[in-house]
């Protein structure tokens, strides 16, 4: 053998640098604008901060009137007009935030037989409601936390033009506690206060508490709690305390690409009159406000991915409710809509499928059904509340420069 021998070389070596990325341009402010029939006026801005790992800020205006409508010209004209701000802090372990709102909704009571030698007042068929909704909250947050909570409070106020008003105080508090690496329970609480006033003044609250037990076994997860509830309401007789088990089972299959799951049970759902006249403006004065009671639902669905490209959505349940609520016309006054209650269990088929194509962020179509067959037990039908609700939808990125929808 030949040993060479040992010979200190000195390598002149250069470290390769690679050029950092620069991170995407963001824009904070969007205005959108637009004409349409009707004298139609469309007005929308967004205002917000820029990047910041420290604090999110901003603010949105929201302006949307039709001078005339479909009926009856100015006798149909609707305004709908809200300014928004919102903010939220990021410190270590925590973050705090909150929402401020206002919104002004104008319409007008056009459901009127037309009567050519009468010349309707508008300010007597005028309805106006004032909205203000602030909001506070605060969770906590980082790796290894056993316990994670989120906290807050909402205040809604809503008043109209025929001196109703209503407040409504809620909090909420969620908590998870991590038993390990495959458990956790978490508590669930709701804490609702509506003071409510028009001819008469009712004072409306509802409790619920939520804890449940869940753990993930390979590819089921399954988790066990009872929902318990309690309202102050007297229409119908209303049940004030109410204690309805849930069970939820969970199968993955397939990771990521399938979920089969099925269970059972039962909530207290809370009705005010800030969240029905947004759902219909047309409502008469003085109608009676009830908490909606989801005695029993059994449930399944599965959730597919085909290809990344296609996503399934499917879900079937059979649920009753007492204090389901109906619109239907006024008997006295046919431009108004009385709040109506079934007088008894209704029962509820509903079947719900989706499904939508995506393929690069350029080219997106869906369609989504939504069908509910109804048992009523006191009313005629289900008055005001369609069986079927159907739509298709697509959306094309066109060089990352127009949208098409």
């Amino acid at each position: 053998d030949y040993r060479l021998e040992d010979q200190d070389v000195n390598l002149q070596m250069r470290v390769l640098t690679i050029k950092q990325d620069e991170l995407t341009k963001l824009y904070g402010n969007y205005v959108k604008a637009g004409i349409g029939n009707y004298g139609t006026l469309y007005l929308k801005g967004y205002f917000h901060n820029k990047r910041s790992n420290v604090a999110s800020y901003g603010a949105d205006v929201s302006h949307i009137t039709s001078a005339r409508g479909p009926v009856d010209g100015k006798n149909s004209a609707v305004t709908n007009s809200a300014i928004n701000v919102n903010g939220e802090a990021s410190m270590q372990g925590l973050t705090l935030g909150g929402k401020l709102g206002y919104g002004r909704d104008k319409y007008h009571f056009y459901g009127y037989s037309p009567v050519q030698e009468t010349t309707v007042d508008r300010d007597t068929i005028s309805q106006v409601f004032n909205r203000v909704n602030a909001e506070g909250y605060m969770h906590n947050h980082g790796a290894g936390m056993p316990l994670l909570f989120k906290a807050g409070l909402n205040v809604n106020y809503l008043n109209d033009r025929y001196d109703m008003r209503e407040t409504n105080i809620a909090a909420k508090l969620n908590t998870e506690y991590g038993l390990d690496d495959v458990s956790a329970f978490k508590v669930d609480a709701d804490l609702s206060l509506v003071a409510h006033k028009d001819s008469a003044s009712v004072n409306r609250t509802l409790f619920k508490l939520h804890p449940q037990y869940e753990r993930q076994l390979n590819a089921i997860r399954l988790s066990i709690g009872a929902n318990i509830a309690y309202t102050g309401d007297t229409v119908n007789d209303a049940r004030k305390f109410n204690v309805y088990p849930t069970v939820r089972v969970g199968v993955e299959p397939i990771k990521d690409n399938l979920l089969i799951y099925a269970g059972i049970g039962g909530d207290l759902q809370r009705v005010t009159l800030y969240q029905l006249t947004q759902e219909n403006p047309f409502l008469a004065p003085n109608v009676r406000v009830a908490d909606q009671n989801k005695g029993l639902e059994v449930y399944g669905g599965m959730q597919a991915n085909i290809a990344n490209f296609v996503h399934l959505t499917g879900r079937v349940a059979y649920q009753n409710f007492r204090n389901m609520y109906f619109y239907n016309n006024s008997a006295s006054d046919s431009t108004k809509f009385d709040l109506l209650y079934d007088d008894g269990v209704t029962n509820v088929l509903n079947i719900y499928g989706e499904a939508t194509f995506n393929y690069s962020d350029e080219l997106r179509i869906g369609l989504k059904a939504d069908y509910n067959k109804y048992s009523t037990a006191s009313l005629e039908q289900a008055f005001h509340r369609p069986e079927l609700m159907a739509s298709v939808f697509a959306t094309y990125n066109f060089y990352d420069k127009i949208l098409f929808n």
